[in-house]
């Protein structure tokens, strides 16, 4: 028991002392000791028509930043839009599958006509299945 009431007085102790200062490298300031000042002058505040000056160009900075954002934003957009479009990524290969026509029956059911090269092919898909109902050849007709 005293030896803990001993520890509570101890640090009660260091702690009103590191509060105070006088572990401190530098000692308080008395109220006879005045704050050194800065042997440099202090410049003169600008003018109003000077600060005014700053705002704009602060402004127009800022106003043609945004603008360039925007622009750089509608660009990429339209860059990806264009490469989207194109056989980028298709490495040179043609469609040979296109899909002609699409009718929904119900919700959930639809035919689709379909031309693998020089053949149509009816589809029907469902929920469950997707099946060829009938194919038809394509006759090349020679000019």
């Amino acid at each position: 028991m005293l030896k803990n009431m001993w520890r509570r007085w101890l640090v009660f102790f260091l702690m009103c002392c590191a509060s105070s200062g006088i572990f401190a490298e530098n000692p308080p300031a008395t109220e006879q000791s005045a704050p050194q000042l800065p042997s440099e002058e202090i410049p003169p505040l600008p003018s109003s028509e000077q600060m005014t000056k700053e705002y704009e160009g602060s402004f127009l900075r800022v106003l043609g930043s945004v603008i360039g954002l925007i622009l750089l934003v509608v660009f990429t957009f339209w860059v990806l839009k264009r490469l989207g479009k194109g056989n980028f990524g298709k490495f040179g290969s043609s469609k040979s599958i296109q899909i002609l026509e699409r009718r929904p029956l119900s919700p959930k059911t639809i035919l689709f006509v379909v031309q693998v090269g020089n053949k149509r092919i009816l589809l029907s898909e469902s929920q469950l299945e997707v099946r060829a109902l009938s194919s038809a050849e394509l006759l090349e007709v020679e000019d």
